[in-house]
């Protein structure tokens, strides 16, 4: 059974926050892994979605590239032979969700200093983790963030080489400041994931927390933090 509202985008875990076509998303329910230990498949107008990570209550999966420009798409959960009432899943061009480290969707987030590849949050408060200073890129993890070029098949990591970027271009704030953004795309090594790596400017407030949103075809991501120093 899936709950009311309960596909959500999987950096945001909120039922109002759209999805997009490619973006990691989860739903939440019951007797996803019943004692049999059936394998859970999620499906989305009947295009089966890969599954990265699953309980009894709740499946993370992508969404299907398939359904790209599409309004609204149909969810349902199968275990075994039964399956789940048909739930409707309202998509997005964008739908922009910056992954914090709780996987709450608020407090610190998962951006890194990218030259060293720790989080840019308070000395000690994670491992290896500092303050990224004024100038220095981070890399910002997200999801939803549209459509790339060289998009790989549903399902399949983001490639190194060649890189798939965004078709459009984000915008980062980082305490009201906005910063430059060098590169927006699909993770390397990861399905469904994006980074946006963007330089902290001159002007950007030191302390902690300090707020990082990202806006992107006019929608606007979660809120998280980092440290600057």
């Amino acid at each position: 059974m899936i709950h009311a509202g309960g596909v959500v985008n999987a950096a945001r875990l909120l039922p109002q926050a759209p999805r997009a076509a490619g973006s990691v998303a989860s739903v939440f329910g019951l007797h996803f892994s019943p004692p049999e230990q059936k394998q859970a498949v999620v499906q989305l107008n009947g295009i089966t979605a890969p599954a990265f990570a699953s309980t009894d209550t709740q499946i993370n999966f992508q969404v299907p590239r398939e359904l790209a420009g599409l309004a609204q798409a149909t969810a349902t959960v199968t275990v075994g032979v039964a399956t789940s009432s048909p739930v409707t899943v309202p998509l997005a061009s964008s739908a922009p969700g910056l992954f914090s480290t709780s996987g709450s969707g608020s407090g610190p987030g998962s951006i890194l200093v990218s030259n060293l590849g720790v989080l840019a949050a308070p000395t000690g408060a994670f491992p290896g983790s500092r303050p990224v200073n004024r100038g220095e890129l981070i890399s910002i993890y997200a999801t939803g963030l549209g459509a790339v070029a060289n998009p790989p098949p549903t399902g399949v990591a983001g490639s190194g080489s060649p890189l798939s970027a965004t078709e459009a271009a984000p915008t980062v704030f980082i305490g009201g400041v906005k910063a430059a953004v060098p590169f927006s795309g699909l993770a390397p090594g990861y399905a469904g994931f994006y980074q946006v790596n963007a330089i902290v400017q001159p002007g950007t407030p030191t302390g902690n927390p300090v707020p990082v949103v990202l806006t992107i075809l006019e929608s606007t991501s979660n809120t998280v933090t980092l440290a600057v120093q």
